[in-house]
């Protein structure tokens, strides 16, 4: 059977049913942020393990109307997110979250306000009903924005896993909406989970005396791991620019010379950013760039797996794909034995 992709009208349809025949559930989950920031505002700090559950649940809410409304790529892909999340929030400590440095805290601030009322897919509605029935917590853009942005708030929760795992997904979704769907907006959410990459790397952690600090490489490893590392984190910032321009050329209109599986597309190219940003947060932290080059290659490795499957069913993915997948795999295999050897080095 051959797999199709459907097409951009198809996709808006059915998120514009979503958002238009959940409105009450829409209506909840803004009653929800809004006592989650009134917490926040009054001076009231939850444990970083109770905001990870919270904010984990609205993917949960996304995949499940994903599902009923026919959509099985978003119901999949944010029930796989959503249980990552709560994995990995299942592991934070029960110490309070703490406000981000304003740098940060400000821009989440502003995505909150963009994921509130995301104006966008509603029919027949007033500015004001925006306010309260926008679809956040029911589709996947507004859904992110506002997780997003309250992750920023809260200095990433002080988790690079968590926060890579939300950038890919913001960097993903706010592309693919933008470039395929044609919703513009969307850049915003891109633009958040930029953001996002820029909090797993700097690794905001507190000390005694207040400050935000980082490792780096060259402060755990002053002799060969600094020259190893600078090989590593080099490679991985270098195969991330080259990602980044093969891909943005194609999404720009350049013609590869073979058939394009957009999501494919919008994936890898997405995943650019992340391989810089894991290159950076190698050079600063071998032990959380160990992580990030971990967690990229187990995605590649899945996606790779995945294109395999729907090229054997007969799905229009082209062989130069599939070997273009396999080698981004092996390439970040190989880094991240790298970046296992430098960990081992900072911990010595």
């Amino acid at each position: 059977m051959e797999f199709t992709s459907p097409s951009p009208d198809r996709i808006l349809l059915g998120l514009a049913e979503i958002a238009n025949d959940w409105r009450w559930l829409a209506a909840l989950w803004h009653g929800c942020f809004a006592a989650l920031v009134l917490t926040l505002v009054i001076g009231l700090r939850p444990s970083r393990r109770m905001i990870g559950i919270l904010l984990a649940l609205p993917l949960v809410s996304v995949s499940i109307l994903a599902w009923t409304h026919a959509n099985p790529f978003n119901g999949a892909s944010f029930a796989l997110v959503a249980i990552a999340l709560l994995v990995i929030a299942g592991r934070f400590s029960r110490e309070a979250v703490e406000i981000a440095p304003a740098r940060v805290a400000v821009p989440g601030a502003l995505l909150i306000g963009f994921g509130w009322v995301y104006p966008h897919f509603l029919q027949n509605a007033s500015p004001l009903d925006y306010l309260y029935a926008a679809p956040t917590g029911l589709i996947p853009c507004p859904t992110l924005s506002i997780v997003i942005g309250f992750t920023l708030v809260l200095g990433g929760l002080r988790s690079r896993s968590w926060c890579l795992v939300l950038a890919i997904m913001g960097l993903f979704y706010g592309i693919f909406g933008a470039v395929r769907l044609g919703v513009g907006i969307d850049w915003i959410l891109a633009l958040g989970a930029l953001g996002m990459t820029y909090v797993a790397a700097c690794g905001f952690r507190r000390r005694h005396n207040g400050t935000w600090l980082v490792r780096s490489v060259a402060m755990t490893n002053p002799t060969s791991g600094r020259l190893v590392g600078a090989l590593v984190c080099g490679v991985a910032a270098l195969f991330g620019l080259l990602t980044l321009f093969a891909g943005g050329r194609v999404l720009l209109g350049a013609d590869p010379g073979y058939v394009v599986y957009l999501p494919l597309l919008v994936f890898n190219t997405g995943m650019g950013l992340v391989y810089l940003a894991v290159a950076l947060i190698g050079w600063r932290d071998p032990v959380h760039g160990r992580g990030g080059a971990a967690l990229v290659f187990g995605l590649n490795l899945l996606v790779l797996v995945g294109i395999f499957i729907l090229h054997s069913s007969g799905a229009a993915i082209a062989a130069d794909s599939l070997r273009a997948m396999t080698l981004r795999t092996v390439v970040w295999l190989v880094l991240l034995a790298g970046f296992w050897w430098l960990a081992r080095k900072a911990r010595k």
